[in-house]
């Protein structure tokens, strides 16, 4: 199951995989791993929850542990691909954030 099949469903465990600060570096990069991966497989389909996982990466990018940074900028180019002109806006942001890690 994936794209606009797998987006009610993605909807109601958004907020239960994100990852949140406290929570061990384990955690934190596998909850930027998964929603990454989610990402990938929704293809255009993510497009509803752009704006959101946009900032859930962003977060996690801005993590200590480079395992979550890593994930986190990997979802956040995987996203950027699959949200097409949704978040061109965030382009020069991300590129200007990225240059500067």
């Amino acid at each position: 199951m994936g794209g606009q099949k797998f987006a009610p469903y993605f909807k109601i465990f958004l907020p239960l995989i994100v990852p949140k600060e406290g929570r061990k570096r384990s955690e934190r990069s596998l909850a930027a791993g998964t929603l990454a991966e989610i990402c990938q497989a929704m293809k255009s389909s993510i497009v509803p929850f752009s704006d959101t996982m946009y900032q859930i990466f962003m977060q996690g990018v801005k993590d200590n542990s480079d395992e979550v940074v890593s994930n986190s900028v990997f979802g956040v180019g995987v996203l950027l691909e699959s949200s097409g002109s949704a978040l061109v806006g965030k382009y020069r942001r991300y590129l200007t954030f990225s240059q500067r890690s």
